[in-house]
């Protein structure tokens, strides 16, 4: 029966081999029943169904990305698992037609088309069949035109690879290119093995019938459509489980769910996991209630509902298995209201772009924008012809995309798209950047040290930053060399964190960090607790097999950890705010702290309406800003904000406050309120901190004083801003300037200031006096403490030669 009441039941001799449903799509439970010859009547025996007779959507247009002159991929998404065909040609309508294996069953496809004609348009629609067969639903017709000059580039490697699930007899290599190849990965595992999906950008293949508690390398290869290549990556290593460790735990939900994104009609799940696994989302409307599911293995979840009812609240929860497949692992019950009207706003940009990290023939953009969106950057060698592209269709806010096999000394010109989920479209403005003249590795180093800013009974985190884009690799385990856990994310990035799960209370634990770079430098070394842990000196013998192969360059010594006693059950606490730091007419910007790691929320409502708008962020920080965005002028909000901690710990709401949105747009740029600080921290590190009147974005451009050609920028809008620059020459002077960006696109730019690294120039003036070659001469007597400015290498003293070179920067200004 579809209730758990057994009267009037239908009974039969034997139980049937088949019930038919009724009614309408959604999730369906029945209750079986059994009645022995007295009429006791069993308990239910329960299980549940998702009944679907309805049609994959296809919310978007298909895109043409990666065209060459015979070859070009289209992708394209599905609101279910679906497999699908492109079918294209030169004529509209276009006949020729490719398809996906009928049990390719996802929700992003990419399909690679080759043999084209140079210099020829061509038309395509696509298809899509969920794995039920309803469909197929059909796109409209899009056209493309290829290249005329053949591709001769090999594949880019862009991230990984990296070994991901690790058991004791299986693992996971994954790693992605920057078009679209055939992947192989070999190694001391056995006889090579072909990623099986083909022609794609996101690659991944499974090892099987390994050895426990064995030490294994790996190494990957990518060859185009056209057969450049083979790219081959660097050799790297991973140790098995022991048998005894074999993964038989579920993943952990450590960020999230939230339900960001939202229309009228639709709505993204967002949430992360601590190892890959799939994603499923039941959602209800009090009436029915259906499940959206994501097959693809991944630690980040981003699920989209389509077809909702307009000002409708739902309750969803998010669930996810791993590859064993332990799971599901289900989070708890959560909310969202659908807006009354259609989402027909672009996204905003709310930094950026910005070319940053620029080499010889490399460069990434980056760039924040205020709801999910996807990423393309279209480049070329003059501001009319933008030929080149390089995409992801990874919906995101925080953007940023790798440009690869750039010309030397050469300037390019760059803008970007975001669209979201509506298919509404942001076009940025076109910018330009050269690339260097001269090859020049700049090495890898640690602008924030590694340290456990989150440490509970079950659960720690650990961060770290670097100069440059860098993986992220962390190996933990039981003090003793027990129990080792190895953990990789292959996506290059400067902020580093690692969630490290299922830890044991009362455990003392020892964390190695690992990070290497596109130019296969590595850091790696021992993570220290945040502001000590007090915990005994570990011999770094016990973790020999653990000891990441590739060559360490820093080490900051074998501290352990030691985890609480007691489980973590108290949400955060607001400690400070929440507090609106800016207001326009249809933005404003809210921030606040707390007292551990959370999320970030708020929730407004108009005055006059009853349904409220929600904006969140699921990334965990201490402090929060949120810039709330399609506010409507001169309008009263009512908001609260919350927070929630990794272990799901609340959420925590504040009281609630209001504010009234501009008249009239905000043309005011943003102003300093404390002027930039210059702190050297040795070995070519300067960190420069500053604050602003309201929220803004900010961009560093530094160099010589001649020419400032160096950029780093900020993510997202506040009114605290910090940056660290690394790899700069000691003895050297600088000028910077900053330039502020307000939500409301208004800017400011400072007058160029002083950076100097000369010797002995203490107060950053850019000359040295005879008062500072005293205070020299008195740091290597003892009579002063050594400061960066003069110990430059901070070594913690100051030799005669670093006296010396103090006296020539005061006798050569």
């Amino acid at each position: 029966k579809e209730n758990i009441n057994p009267a009037g039941c239908a009974w039969q001799a034997q139980a049937p081999v088949s019930y038919t449903f009724s009614g309408t799509d959604g999730l369906k439970t029945l209750y079986g029943f059994a009645r022995d010859a007295a009429g006791n009547i069993s308990m239910p025996l329960v299980s549940q169904v998702v009944i679907d007779t309805t049609p994959p959507i296809i919310p978007l247009d298909p895109v043409v990305r990666f065209i060459t002159d015979s070859t070009a991929q289209v992708q394209w998404q599905t609101n279910e698992p679906a497999h699908g065909t492109v079918v294209y040609g030169t004529s509209n309508p276009p006949t020729t037609s490719v398809s996906e294996p009928v049990n390719a069953n996802t929700l992003a496809h990419g399909l690679t088309l080759t043999g084209l004609l140079p210099t020829t348009t061509y038309y395509l629609k696509v298809t899509a069949s969920d794995a039920l067969d309803n469909g197929p639903t059909e796109s409209f017709i899009v056209s493309f035109t290829t290249k005329q000059a053949p591709d001769q580039t090999a594949p880019v490697i862009t991230a990984g690879p990296a070994v991901v699930s690790i058991g004791s007899n299986t693992a996971t290599v994954v790693w992605k290119t920057d078009e679209p190849s055939t992947g192989a990965v070999s190694g001391s595992f056995g006889a090579t093995i072909n990623d099986p999906a083909g022609l794609t950008v996101n690659h991944s293949v499974t090892l099987s019938t390994l050895s426990a508690s064995t030490t294994y390398t790996v190494q990957v290869s990518a060859k185009d459509a056209i057969n450049n290549g083979p790219t081959t990556s660097p050799v790297i290593s991973f140790t098995t489980q022991a048998a005894i460790n074999s993964d038989s735990t579920p993943p952990v939900i450590i960020q999230g769910p939230q339900a960001l994104g939202i229309t009228d009609s639709s709505a993204n799940i967002v949430w992360a996991t601590d190892e890959a696994s799939d994603g499923s989302v039941s959602y209800s409307d009090g009436v029915s209630t259906l499940v959206a599911r994501d097959p693809a293995f991944g630690n980040v979840h981003n699920i989209v509902l389509t077809g909702l009812k307009q000002a409708t609240q739902y309750s969803f929860t998010v669930s996810s298995s791993d590859r064993v497949p332990n799971g599901p692992t289900t989070s708890l019950a959560k909310t969202f209201t659908t807006k009354t009207t259609p989402d027909v706003t672009p996204p905003a940009f709310m930094s950026g772009p910005n070319a940053v990290f620029i080499d010889t023939q490399r460069a990434f953009i980056i760039w924040d924008t205020d709801e999910q969106s996807d990423s393309l950057v279209e480049y070329g060698l003059a501001a009319n012809s933008l030929d080149r592209a390089a995409a992801s269709a990874d919906l995101l806010t925080r953007h940023g995309i790798q440009l690869s096999n750039l010309e030397i000394n050469t300037p390019y010109f760059y803008r970007v798209r975001s669209r979201d989920v509506a298919g509404n479209e942001a076009v940025s403005l076109t910018k330009s950047f050269t690339t260097k003249d001269v090859v020049r590795i700049v090495p890898l180093l640690l602008t924030q040290q590694p340290a456990i800013d989150f440490n509970t009974g079950t659960m720690a985190r650990v961060t770290w930053k670097t100069n440059k884009p860098a993986d992220t690799r962390v190996i933990f385990g039981e003090a003793s060399g027990a129990n080792l856990v190895e953990l990789s994310l292959m996506d290059k990035t400067t902020n580093h964190v690692m969630i490290l799960p299922n830890l044991l209370p009362g455990t003392t634990y020892t964390v190695l960090y690992s990070s290497t770079d596109m130019d296969n430098l590595t850091l790696s070394g021992y993570v220290v607790e945040s502001g000590g842990s007090g915990a005994a000196t570990v011999a770094k013998a016990a973790f020999s097999k653990a000891t990441i192969s590739r060559q360490a360059n820093s080490n900051t010594g074998t501290t352990s950890f030691t985890t609480p006693q007691s489980a973590d059950t108290a949400p955060p606490v607001i400690t400070a705010g929440p507090a609106v730091t800016s207001t326009g007419d249809t933005t404003t910007t809210i921030q606040w702290t707390t007292n551990e790691i959370a999320d970030s929320q708020v929730s407004c409502t108009q005055d006059g309406q009853s349904s409220p708008l929600t904006f969140g962020d699921v990334a965990q920080a201490l402090s929060h800003s949120l810039v709330l965005t399609r506010l409507t002028p001169n309008t009263t909000y009512t908001c609260q904000v919350a927070s929630t901690d990794p272990l799901g710990n609340g959420p925590t709401t504040s009281n609630s406050f209001s504010f009234t949105t501009a008249t009239v747009a905000d043309t005011t740029p943003p102003a300093l309120t404390a002027a930039p600080t210059l702190t050297l921290k040795g070995n070519g590190l300067a960190a420069l901190a500053w604050k602003t009147d309201k929220a803004a974005s900010s961009v560093v451009r530094y160099g010589a004083p001649s020419a400032l050609n160096d950029l780093l920028a900020t993510n997202g809008a506040t009114t605290d801003h910090s940056l660290t620059i690394a790899n700069l020459t000691p003895g050297t002077l600088y000028n910077y300037t900053v330039e502020l960006t307000d939500p409301s696109n208004n800017t400011a730019t400072t007058s160029p200031l002083v950076m100097s690294l000369k010797y002995g120039d203490c107060d950053n003036t850019g000359a040295v006096n005879i008062a500072e070659v005293q205070s020299a001469i008195n740091m290597f007597l003892g009579l002063k403490t050594p400061q960066i400015c003069v110990d430059f290498d901070a070594a913690g003293s100051v030799s005669t030669s670093k006296v010396q070179k103090t006296i020539n920067s005061f006798l050569a200004p």
